[in-house]
C-alpha cells in the first residue's frame, strides 16, 4: 500500500498503486462529467444512428429470389443513410450513374475510344 496525495482535492489516501491519481470520491464525480461530455459531443451521431435503424425496420422484406429486389435495397439501404446525414435521395437512375461506373474491370461501352468502335 502507498500513500498518494489526491490531485483534485489534495485528501491522502492509501492506494493499491502509486500511479493513482484521485481518492475515490474524486475519481467518481471525474468519470461522471467525462461521461457527460462525451454524451455530448456524441448524442447526434446516436440519434441519427438510431433513427437509421428505425427507418431500415420500416422498409419491406425482399424477395432474394430476384436481382433486381437485392439491388434496390441497396438503393434504399443508400437513401436512407443520406436521408440521415440530411442530403436528398437518390433515383434509381442517379444511383446507377454514380455508382455503375465504380466497377472494378468494366468493360467500355459501346462508341467510346477505350472500345476501339
Amino acid at each position: 500500500m502507498v500513500e498518494i496525495v489526491c490531485r483534485q482535492c489534495g485528501k491522502k489516501v492509501q492506494a493499491r498503486s502509486p500511479s493513482r491519481l484521485y481518492c475515490s470520491e474524486c475519481l467518481k464525480k471525474r468519470r461522471r462529467m467525462q461521461n457527460s461530455a462525451w454524451w455530448m459531443n456524441h448524442r447526434e451521431e446516436y440519434r441519427a444512428l438510431k433513427q437509421r435503424k428505425t427507418l431500415q425496420q420500416q422498409l419491406p422484406e425482399p424477395d432474394w429470389q430476384k436481382s433486381l429486389d437485392l439491388f434496390m435495397q441497396r438503393v434504399d439501404l443508400y437513401n436512407l443513410s443520406r436521408k440521415a446525414s440530411g442530403q436528398p435521395e437518390l433515383s434509381y437512375g442517379h444511383y446507377v450513374a454514380r455508382f455503375d461506373g465504380l466497377k472494378e474491370n468494366a468493360a467500355p461501352s459501346a462508341g467510346t475510344p477505350e472500345s476501339g468502335k
